[in-house]
């Protein structure tokens, strides 16, 4: 009889803790709607599309946004972070050019004896990263979150409307020898 109304009453707390964890603290889609809540209270924004990954957590919150009087503006890595000061944004499109890059990069990896090694392998992407990364340098210095970049709209734009298309891709190697092959295609708006 002890052990059943310990159960009677425990069920019921873990279940509600179970609810605030997910839907109002740290848990599954509190995240998500802080995002939400943080692109809502920028006035020059319309959210288009919001999405994520969807795993234990949402993962990878990415958003089409629209600028008013701009354009469209997609922007990947979304976290709480993105509108203080993160350590990285990502930049997949703007003003009716996807990003697109191809390359080779350092990544970290365990060899066959167990140990950690850093070596180069192919990559290609759909988007950059404007904020904390080797493509960064090109945009005006004073983007430092999600604010800043939807300030800096028109910058951004006149920098990427400058890359070349795929068939005459750029070349830029970062700091740590990473390499990329960096381009754009440009979309109907």
């Amino acid at each position: 009889m002890k052990r059943f109304l310990i159960i009677v009453f425990l069920f019921p707390v873990l279940l509600l803790f179970w609810l605030w964890y997910t839907f109002v603290g740290p848990g599954y889609w509190a995240e998500y709607k802080d995002i939400k809540a943080e692109l809502e209270k920028i006035s020059e924004l319309e959210i288009k599309e919001l999405g994520y990954n969807k795993d234990i957590t949402l993962e990878d919150i990415w958003a089409v946004l629209h600028v008013k009087g701009k354009g469209d503006l997609t922007v990947y890595g979304l976290t709480r972070e993105s509108f203080e000061e993160p350590k990285r944004l990502g930049l997949g499109a703007i003003g009716g050019f996807d990003i697109r890059f191809t390359g080779k990069q350092f990544m970290e990896v365990t060899n066959e004896a167990g140990d950690r090694e850093s070596i180069k392998s192919d990559v290609s992407g759909y988007a950059i990263t404007i904020i904390g990364g080797a493509f960064s340098e090109m945009f005006p210095s004073d983007i430092k979150n999600v604010q800043s970049l939807v300030k800096n709209y028109d910058g951004v734009l006149e920098v990427v409307s400058k890359w070349p298309d795929a068939d005459n891709k750029k070349y830029l190697q970062s700091e740590t020898g990473n390499e990329y092959n960096y381009y754009t295609v440009k979309t109907e708006t």
